[in-house]
């Protein structure tokens, strides 16, 4: 009997992750010798991120090595000047990015990864903290989708919603908004981590 318990308990729940959910990756070298290491190591690690997080309304996760090109080729369902914007300057590039989608007037996850930030995923081996520090990132923007999802479910519609206050009102809601969803991001993904090099700084 003791057994079959230990058995359950070892047993992992789930993934989260959509049947219709869809992995792409552009601009790779075909001639890559990391290539089939690189693309599997992606899949088993999203695979496992569903295992702890609420994939459920994940849209899609493109990773391309021109980042720009990446940003470009996600389908937003609605007009939008910003949403494909991230941060480069004074010497910081943005590595990952959770668009808000509309499908089927619901609004979904598409996370873009930057692939050159991810090769530490074939650079180094599972049991260095350097890949588990690469895979925190893939597990942070997954986690936005989960965050999504509690927000639109309290308040659907909201997020892509245009305000209905003064400027400075919308600056601030915006700059709390995005604060509180990284923090929440945050401390979802730490578990996809070891060592100190993400819970440290």
């Amino acid at each position: 009997m003791a057994d079959d318990t230990e058995v359950k308990d070892q047993t992992p729940p789930p993934s989260t992750l959509p049947r219709e959910f869809q992995l792409s990756f552009r601009t790779m070298p075909e001639d890559a010798e990391w290539r089939a290491k690189f693309i599997e190591t992606i899949r088993q690690l999203v695979l496992a991120c569903g295992r702890v997080l609420d994939l459920s309304d994940l849209d899609g996760i493109t990773i391309g090595f021109d980042y720009d090109d990446a940003l470009n080729s996600v389908d937003l369902g609605y007009e939008s000047e910003k949403a494909r914007g991230y941060t480069n300057e004074e010497g910081l590039v943005g590595v990952g990015k959770a668009m808000r989608v509309r499908r089927n007037g619901a609004i979904k996850t598409h996370v873009v990864l930057r692939a050159n930030s991810l090769l530490g995923l074939t650079e180094h081996s599972m049991d260095t903290d350097d890949f588990w520090a690469t895979a925190n990132i893939v597990a942070h923007e997954l986690a936005h989708v989960q965050v999504t999802s509690w927000f639109e479910a309290h308040s659907p519609g909201a997020m892509l919603a245009p305000h209905q206050s003064e400027w400075v009102t919308a600056m601030l809601r915006d700059a709390a908004h995005i604060i509180w969803e990284e923090y929440a991001a945050c401390r979802l993904s730490a578990p996809v981590s070891r060592g100190e090099l993400v819970t440290a700084s």
